[in-house]
């Protein structure tokens, strides 16, 4: 592969790799989005692969890694040492815990997306820090479907109600995402693209007065959950 030093997006799909090829991206000093999808490195080495990485990609501002592989923490841990105006987090089925988020989200300062799709060591307590550090006012995109050790609805209400330019919000199996919750919602749901709030506590007849204040909602995905309502 030629040294394209100036390459700021790169993706890829179906990737076999083993972590010794993480040199390869240390050839794109100035890369700002890495998209890693469907990534066949085994569980067990891609979290050493992203840390062998991506230390030289300080320009970073994107990293999305789906069905990609386990990402622990010293993975993340990596991104958040060497990667500081990363804005856009998106992993899925990872092992990744509350403390290691918790650092992530306490040095970012334009935080755009978190994504955290079938993370099931992540409860809803790092969500507080959003808030507490004033990232809401830039945050567009939440995924937290499936991720099961979310319990606790009062962050994810609060973070909710605070995040005015919110345009999806993934809750997919989240036991979170409560009656109150998706009242919360209606505080911000004027710019809201996307809704995904199937299989979740939340009562769906509170939907008759949310959805009209919710000008460019396109996609509305709901079934009737259970738990309380």
């Amino acid at each position: 592969v030629p040294d394209h030093y100036n390459l700021q997006s790169f993706s890829c799909n179906n990737v076999t790799s083993n972590v010794e090829d993480g040199n390869l991206l240390s050839r794109f000093a100035n890369l700002t989005s890495l998209n890693i999808s469907k990534s066949q490195v085994a569980d067990d080495m891609f979290d050493k692969w992203v840390s062998s990485s991506v230390c030289e990609l300080g320009k970073l501002k994107r990293f999305i890694a789906v069905s990609s592989g386990n990402l622990k923490d010293n993975g993340l841990d990596r991104l958040t040492q060497c990667c500081p105006d990363l804005r856009e987090l998106a992993v899925s089925q990872s092992d990744v815990s509350d403390a290691s988020l918790s650092r992530f989200l306490s040095t970012r300062t334009r935080l755009t997306r978190l994504g955290l799709y079938n993370c099931n060591n992540i409860t809803t307590d790092p969500l507080s820090i959003i808030v507490e550090h004033k990232l809401h006012s830039r945050f567009k995109w939440l995924d937290v479907s499936r991720c099961t050790a979310m319990k606790e609805a009062a962050p994810l209400v609060r973070l909710l109600s605070q995040c005015h330019r919110l345009k999806r919000l993934l809750v997919e199996q989240n036991q979170a995402f409560t009656t109150e919750a998706l009242v919360a919602v209606k505080q911000v749901a004027l710019n809201l693209y996307v809704l995904d709030m199937q299989d979740t506590p939340a009562d769906p007849v509170q939907l008759v007065r949310i959805v009209p204040t919710c000008p460019l909602l396109r996609v509305l995905v709901t079934t009737p959950g259970t738990g309380n309502r």
